[in-house]
């Protein structure tokens, strides 16, 4: 077995899988106005509901300051709220809005139905494998 072609051939499926993805991600940020960086900065809020401005920012690796000129613009939008955290009256929490938490959810349904398609072309077996291998090897990317 040739590892280096067989890992050039995989990286090449990756740029494909990557392509639908980002194809994806663009129509939403498209119809909905925001940014890739929003983008990511409503993801990590949906799923770290009540985060507050200095843990968003660890968590994008981005400044305080430039995480707080996002949410400023996505709370405009009408997509994040902030809430006065209740354990320090100080700081707020962020909170996706009730109107965009259904619009994702909506997208993440059509999404995974399109992706859905795509995986047709394996077994149940053969993908319950896949997704081992993936996890094993996404596991491995962050060894170092």
């Amino acid at each position: 077995m040739d590892r280096k072609r067989t890992i050039e051939e995989i990286l090449g499926n990756f740029h494909e899988i990557g392509h639908v993805v980002s194809a994806a991600f663009r129509s939403f940020t498209a119809e909905n106005d925001v940014t890739y960086s929003q983008m990511i900065i409503l993801r990590v809020v949906k799923e770290n509901p009540g985060l507050g401005i200095k843990e968003l920012s660890s968590l994008i690796g981005i400044t305080s300051s430039a995480a707080t000129q996002q949410v400023d613009s996505l709370v405009q939008k009408g997509y994040l709220i902030r809430k006065i955290n209740t354990d320090d009256r100080r700081s707020l929490s962020l909170y996706l809005s009730p109107v965009l938490a259904r619009r994702i959810d909506k997208l993440k349904t059509a999404f995974l139905e399109k992706l859905t398609k795509y995986f047709d072309v394996l077994s149940d077996d053969e993908l319950s494998e896949y997704a081992r291998i993936n996890k094993k090897v996404a596991g491995g990317l962050s060894v170092k």
